[in-house]
């Protein structure tokens, strides 16, 4: 059973799991902005809690009504209906606002924990496909600094999916550092993994051969020189890339020895 009510805020509390991941500052100075001026135009959901009332779905609407002063919201509570069915009220509502991947994923672990929840039940009510939703989850599961790129939109989700991909730290900060300085496609953050695949491919110190010194200043004065290929052409399509000199000698070093394998087969 569901009531309309005013209920005042001093009266409205936290949700039992309310999202981690902070409002833009911006958007919710604006919805300050609105309440000051309208006033809650939709109703809070909130069941009863004791001598109170637990916020389901509206969280943000009630931190932006405290700060803009206002005494009492318009809620719908909810009296007697089974976490299954808050579970369905939750994503419905959450769904009419402006939500990034990193809410959504909240969201949907939210709803997976639900007793007894199974995966054919989850898609019925959240109401998007099972890749949609565990790609998501995943994502509030993974690497936080990855998540909250993804929420202040800095990179794409698909972007966030491939940096997720790298299992050693230091690797995965490194290629996340160089997608917000520079920009970064999906094809771009695959080809970060592959580098770091590379690297991680095991050969021991005996399996690498020696290379050649990094060129110097002449060669560069001349033109740069993909350490990769080791052609100068194209060279509008070069991107700069920091990484320490040793690790750099590693990876070109586990190329090699991959093309050499590659090349042993073909021949064989």
């Amino acid at each position: 059973m569901r009531e309309a009510r005013q209920i005042p805020i001093a009266q409205l509390v936290e949700p039992e799991a309310p999202m981690r991941i902070e409002m833009d500052d911006e958007k919710f100075l604006e919805l300050v902005a609105d309440i000051k001026r309208q006033g809650i135009i939709q109703s809070i959901l909130v069941r009863p809690f004791g001598d109170v009332y637990q916020v389901i779905a509206g969280h943000r609407r009630l931190l932006a009504a405290r700060q803009a002063g206002i005494e009492a919201a318009p809620c719908i509570v909810v009296i007697g209906e089974d976490d299954n069915h808050l579970g369905m009220m939750i994503a419905e509502n959450l769904f009419r606002e402006d939500v990034t991947p990193v809410e959504e994923g909240e969201l949907f672990k939210l709803v997976a924990a639900l007793p007894g929840i199974t995966e054919e039940q989850l898609q019925k009510r959240i109401g998007k496909p099972l890749g949609y939703i565990y790609a998501r989850i995943d994502l509030v599961n993974g690497d936080p600094d990855i998540a909250r790129a993804v929420h202040e939109r800095k990179i794409s989700l698909g972007v966030a999916q491939e940096l997720n991909k790298i299992k050693a730290d230091n690797f995965r900060s490194m290629y996340l550092e160089q997608a917000l300085q520079g920009g970064c496609t999906i094809d771009r953050a695959k080809q970060m993994v592959a580098g770091w695949r590379l690297v991680n491919a095991g050969l021991s110190p005996e399996q690498l051969q020696p290379l050649e010194p990094l060129p110097g200043p002449e060669h560069v004065a001349q033109g740069v020189l993909c350490r990769i290929c080791n052609c100068d052409d194209n060279q509008h399509e070069m991107e700069p890339i920091w990484v320490h000199r040793s690790e750099l000698h590693a990876w070109l070093a586990a190329v090699a020895q991959i093309r050499a394998q590659e090349a042993a087969r073909a021949g064989a």
